[in-house]
């Protein structure tokens, strides 16, 4: 059982006098609290809900409000905080001041160019809240020109050229890309664009293109003018310098020539732009600025609302908050279809109209059971949206229902044996107080990967106000394998309508799923491997007659591992393309296999191949008794085999050492040596230390680190003083000495002695 908090007030902040609050126990499913007052006519309360947090104080609240209007249904907002999570679009939610505001955000301006190669393509554009606009140009950058940026004061959207590929664009510029470019782009001297399908336009024709540019720019408009190249500034036209000077610039006729530059202003405001010229021709300029969106005009949304079996009326009112009302405010209604699809029932509703009565003659129910409010404001003087009082309607509500647990809940087992049946019963509760028709509910078993085993689909009875029914739901088990799940829904789609089967204020509490598990295939078995008693890695020397030891466990203690079908086994060398499967009936390859007994459910593979000396790669698929692999791809291991007994040099580990160290080597052949000695002795050739075969552990063919470990002790277990200490080892079999293999190590031994280091 857990414990819930519900909490009511007239207050959002659920801060004031009036706040209730309780505590009440349950286990989930449909929980009421009766209150302890009655509501009040008119009033808007807040409400909400959580588990109970109170050691950690970290309250997940669910949080909403209604207002108690007497003898009527259908939805509202009436207080100020009711509007807190509407759509806004250009106009913001004011918490603080208890009102609301059109959007005017500052927006991050930087400019970055100069010439190239001087300067990397990459690093000429427009950077916009660091987002990069407009990098490099259409503009030949042998050439030069000129890249315009243009802001719209009240939103700050720039103003882009059109096009479709090289061509000559809607302001008679210069675009080169497949689609739109923020920046509006002029070359400012003769350019040769025959190649491109556009002739040869002249500089004069340029510059009379920018300056019908400018001249189609609103005042008030943000302009950033940026050179590109060198645009041969010096020796423009004065009409052109005239153009330039509108958009704010003081020093247009004084940039030399070859010199980039970024020029930041206003239409139509002389003498007051920002201007940025480099000093040097391979210089970078880089100009920071800003622009402040300025709107006038924005609209608020409500949520969805609905679903309505018929809609009533409509009522709304609002009011200006300057001393001179310059507000222009209406409201938009949207039917909205069980589909999702919207249409706009009355697309103008003015501030002063009366209550909008049979609504329903306009917004039929049966088509649009649902709907949303849009309120438009507009107020080209002060720029402050009006303020919303409050907005209604009010319809006939559909019912509700929800599966109800704690009424009545009974669930068999989640784990089972296959064959045995599902069964679950629960109650499904209509919490509302409109009947409800018969109750279509869809039951199924969806296996681990989502795809549906099993389905039906069923009626139940009617349900009054507030009445439940209980439903039995069974399946058999005999196909099913593994972790599954049963979901269970109440008025889902109508496979026949595409729409759920009856309208309900919320479906989220209409839905429910229990897992379970079929015993005989809970998890996969384990596979593992060992090559005469260990684990090796990729590239490792293994002998050339191993035994390889394949073990698979499962957890089923119902149904063993016992045929050699649950293994598979193939192998090839390193230069073949395709591997060879290993038959358990082949006696060359010596393939045993040791069947599983319950309950431990542990099958043995011995597989004892001979291998000529190559590289080999390994591959082992195995499968539990219920055909669960052991993983996707198996196990795969690569190895070389060398016949010839050798040995390489013994490197201790680790060098330098304080209190111990070991001994790392590598055996190759199919036979360990039969006689071993590890010396070790001072500079001066005296033998301190033997150490024989017996003291060294356990020794297999391949890579070997040994158990022993030399404590830095003489023969007398007299600890020896710190310095360097010679060793070697000695080796043999059948009275012959092992031959050293060459490794990179051996740089490390002089005439067969290696150096250890002693440091205490």
């Amino acid at each position: 059982m857990l414990n819930y908090i519900f909490e009511i007030d007239t207050n959002h902040y659920f801060n004031s006098p009036f706040k209730q609050s309780t505590i009440i126990q349950s286990s989930g499913g449909v929980i009421e609290w009766q209150l302890p007052f009655n509501l009040q006519d008119g009033t808007v309360y807040y409400w909400r809900v959580s588990l109970d947090s109170s050691a950690s104080k970290s309250f997940n609240w669910r949080q909403s409000s209604f207002q108690y209007m007497n003898g009527q249904k259908g939805w509202s907002q009436a207080h100020f905080y009711q509007f807190k999570n509407n759509g806004y679009q250009l106009t913001k939610f004011d918490e603080i001041n208890r009102t609301y505001k059109y959007v005017n955000d500052l927006q991050t301006i930087v400019g970055q160019t100069g010439i190239y190669p001087n300067v990397p393509w990459t690093e000429i554009y427009l950077r916009m809240n660091n987002s990069i606009l407009g990098a490099w140009s259409c503009i030949p950058p042998d050439k030069g020109g000129i890249k315009f940026y243009v802001f719209n004061p009240v939103s700050a959207q720039l103003t882009w050229s059109d096009g479709n590929g090289w061509g000559i664009s809607q302001y008679n510029n210069l675009h080169c890309y497949g689609y739109d470019y923020p920046a509006i782009e002029f070359p400012t001297v003769t350019t040769d664009l025959t190649a491109q399908g556009l002739g040869i336009i002249t500089a004069d024709t340029w510059h009379q293109r920018i300056v019908d540019f400018i001249a189609q720019i609103p005042n008030g408009y943000k302009v950033m003018a940026m050179s590109f190249g060198n645009p041969n500034t010096h020796g423009w036209p004065e009409f052109l310098y005239k153009s330039i000077d509108s958009i704010g610039s003081n020093y247009i006729r004084t940039i030399p020539n070859n010199i980039p530059y970024i020029i930041y202003g206003t239409k139509g405001e002389l003498h007051n732009a920002n201007e940025l010229v480099a000093s040097t021709t391979s210089e970078m300029v880089i100009l920071n600025d800003s622009i402040v969106t300025n709107w006038k005009e924005g609209k608020i949304t409500s949520p969805i609302i609905g679903p309505s079996k018929k809609w009533n009326s409509l009522r709304w009112s609002q009011h200006s908050l300057d001393a001179v009302n310059t507000d222009t405010v209406s409201l938009q209604l949207i039917g909205i279809k069980s589909d999702g699809s919207e249409h706009v029932v009355i697309d103008y509703i003015s501030s002063d109209s009366l209550e909008i009565t049979q609504l329903n003659n306009l917004m039929n129910a049966d088509v649009y059971p649902y709907c949303r409010l849009v309120c438009n404001m507009r107020d080209n003087t002060n720029r402050t949206p009006s303020y919303l009082d409050y907005w209604q309607l009010l319809y006939q509500p559909v019912g509700e229902v929800a599966i109800d647990p704690q009424t009545h809940f009974s669930f068999y087992a989640d784990s089972l044996e296959r064959g045995d049946t599902l069964r679950v019963s629960l109650a499904y509760k209509n919490i509302s107080d409109v009947e409800m028709d018969s109750l279509l509910v869809r039951s199924q078993i969806i296996d681990q990967t989502g795809m549906v085993l099993f389905q039906k689909d069923y009626r139940l009875k009617p349900l009054a106000a507030s009445e439940y029914v209980i439903d039995s739901i069974k399946f058999a088990t005999t196909s099913l394998r593994g972790r599954n799940y049963l979901n269970f829904e109440i008025n889902p789609i109508n496979l026949e309508t595409g729409v759920y089967d009856q309208l309900e204020l919320s479906h989220i509490n209409n839905k429910g799923d229990l897992g379970f598990y079929l015993k005989q295939d809970k998890e996969n078995p384990l596979l593992d491997v060992t090559f005469d008693g260990v684990y090796i890695m990729d590239e490792d020397i293994v002998s050339a007659r191993p035994e390889i030891l394949i073990r698979l466990k499962d957890e089923n203690k119902f149904i063993a591992i016992n045929d050699t079908s649950n293994f598979k086994v193939y192998i090839k060398k390193r230069s073949e393309l395709n591997y060879s499967v290993v038959y358990f009936q082949s006696i060359a390859d010596e393939l045993e296999f040791i069947p599983a007994a319950l309950p431990d459910n542990s099958a043995v593979v011995i597989y004892r191949p001979k291998l000529a000396d190559d590289i080999y790669d390994l591959q082992i698929l195995a499968t539990d008794g219920t055909l669960n692999p052991s993983s996707d791809n198996g196990y795969r291991i690569r190895f070389e085999v060398i016949n010839k007994s050798t040995i390489t040099y013994l490197l201790n580990w680790p060098n330098p050492f304080s209190d111990k160290t070991h001994f790392v080597f590598t055996l190759t052949g199919s036979q360990l040596p039969d006689y071993m000695k590890i010396q070790i002795m001072t500079v001066t050739g005296k033998v301190v230390r033997e150490i024989d075969m017996s003291e060294l552990g356990s020794l297999h063919i391949g890579r070997n680190i040994t158990d022993y470990a030399w404590d830095g002790k003489d023969q007398y277990g007299d600890q020896l003083a710190n310095g360097v200490y010679l060793y070697r080892v000695i080796t043999q079999i059948n009275g012959e000495s092992i031959e050293l293999r060459s490794t990179s190590a051996d740089q490390y031994f002089k005439k067969e002695f290696g150096k250890m280091y002693l440091m205490r």
